[in-house]
């Protein structure tokens, strides 16, 4: 038995060791992949130029800087500002345009500043214009006529990334305007794949990754959309008029997905946030999380104030199951007595062993109870501290200067980082093993000294907040465990 246990414990680790390998490749490797496809973009960029159908116009605002191709009037690049004091981060690139008029007609342009900045291009019986609110710098007008009626399709390709190596793919919502009780009423989904299909309904869509969205507001007017995957992390969207039209507008949204930016756009944007399965608790851990920022104005602290709050929320759980464990500790002795006694007699042995926890008013399984109740917790935690764009960058201490991100404590001069904050959360997994007794078990040895093994790899490419929430979680049950152990008798 202990063999196989034994076993079953080294091929599970074995597999997260692959898992790991498969899913969070080296930065090295991301890099000189990534830098090697922007080469070979840009050399075909510099081929479409010569052959006439790529010509760059480069426009910058508050927040956002659009590359423009005069062929088409499209888009070829959207960069973002974070805020006044950063650079522009780079969002979309592709050696294609999205929402473009005609890829093969070059197009005059006329940029006009001051109070309406608007950039016109202009064609033979077409014109397109786009226009820069002063009062949201996330947001763009987009105004198109033509001469003769025609029949506008637009395409929506590029691939919405939090940074240069990002790898996860796009996600799609749709807005729909709903009838009930004679008003409208925003219903917002999200969806992997639709066919060209034509909707009455719809008010926006958007496409974008974890912290960023491109989204397009529709006018009043039918609209026929698509939505298709076009790589593994690519989601393409179509859409056009119903029918033909000499103009036509819409309007773009580029935006971070910060909280307090989503409301105030309004029209539940918001939604375009992953809270992920147990949304109602991520939502509600998101509040208490802003709510200790907003009093000690550090996102590390926050978190801690967090776990304190999840802590008391549990705390009668967790109470019986560490008094549970340690009844179970103290009862070892008797046990190993009972097993010696009884080793040729495995059905006397049970019964014997459970008419002594009956004795001692013991739950076997009391232990267990909170850790079915730190699944979802666990979840909306990890759902949340891993989506929620305010985080992204927030720094802790030290060598913590990304909560959303990864620990590493970088080794000056090489790429090496170590995982400190992981390694923590392991030893301090491993004290509470050893506090419950577990090592003076022969049967639960193996599993005491592999799970803070098995968790700390796991963790290494969680993100910070999620590993720094834990360990300070464990840190509460092992005084918790402490003090119960003097004052609990058997």
């Amino acid at each position: 038995m202990e063999k196989r246990v034994l076993l079953a414990t080294v091929l599970s680790l074995g597999f997260l060791f692959l898992w790991q390998y498969l899913t969070y490749r080296p930065q090295e490797q991301k890099m000189q992949q990534v830098e090697s496809e922007y080469k070979n973009k840009e050399q075909k960029e510099e081929i479409q130029q010569k052959m006439g159908f790529y010509e760059p116009y480069i426009v910058e605002t508050e927040r956002l800087k659009l590359v423009f191709n005069k062929y088409g009037a499209g888009i070829r690049e959207i960069y973002i500002k974070e805020n006044s004091a950063q650079e522009y981060t780079l969002l979309c690139k592709d050696s294609q345009d999205s929402l473009f008029v005609s890829s093969e007609v070059k197009f005059d342009v006329k940029e006009i500043e001051g109070e309406k900045h608007s950039v016109s291009f202009i064609a033979k019986d077409i014109s397109v214009q786009y226009i820069f609110p002063k009062d949201n710098p996330y947001k763009i007008n987009v105004d198109i006529s033509v001469s003769k009626p025609k029949r506008f399709e637009f395409m929506l390709q590029h691939y919405i990334h939090s940074d240069r190596f990002s790898e996860e793919p796009n996600v799609v919502h749709i807005c729909k305007l709903v009838k009930a009780d004679n008003k409208d009423m925003m219903l917002v989904e999200k969806v992997n794949k639709t066919e060209l299909t034509k909707r009455d309904d719809l008010f926006w869509i958007a496409v974008g990754d974890k912290y960023y969205f491109v989204g397009i507001i529709f006018p009043k007017l039918p609209i026929d959309v698509k939505v298709e995957k076009k790589t593994k992390n690519v989601k393409q969207l179509v859409f056009a008029p119903s029918e033909t039209v000499r103009k036509f507008n819409y309007e773009l949204l580029i935006a971070p997905k910060k909280i307090s930016l989503l409301t105030s756009f309004g029209n539940k944007f918001i939604h375009t946030v992953e809270w992920g399965t147990f949304a109602p608790l991520s939502k509600l851990f998101y509040n208490i999380l802003t709510y200790f920022y907003k009093l000690f104005g550090n996102y590390g602290v926050a978190i801690i104030g967090l776990t304190l709050v999840t802590q008391i929320f549990t705390f009668p759980l967790t109470l019986n199951s560490i008094k549970a464990t340690i009844k179970m500790k103290k009862l070892q002795p008797q046990i190993q007595l009972l097993q010696k006694v009884y080793k040729d007699d495995p059905k006397r042995l049970n019964m014997e062993i459970m008419n002594l926890y009956k004795e001692k008013k013991v739950n076997p399984f009391g232990g267990c109870l909170p850790l079915l109740l730190q699944i979802p917790i666990f979840w909306a935690l990890f759902t949340m501290l891993r989506n929620t764009y305010d985080l992204r960058g927030a720094s802790f201490i030290l060598w913590i200067k990304d909560l959303s991100s990864p620990d590493k404590l970088v080794i000056p001069g090489t790429n090496f980082g170590i995982p400190v904050l992981v390694l923590l959360m392991g030893i301090s997994m491993l004290i509470q093993q050893i506090l419950s007794g577990a090592f003076k078990d022969p049967q639960q040895k193996t599993f005491a000294i592999m799970m803070p093994v098995i968790f700390t790899v796991l963790f290494i490419n969680f993100p910070s907040g999620l590993v720094l929430y834990w360990f300070i979680n464990n840190l509460f049950s092992i005084v918790l465990q402490v003090v119960v152990s003097r004052t609990t008798e058997v």
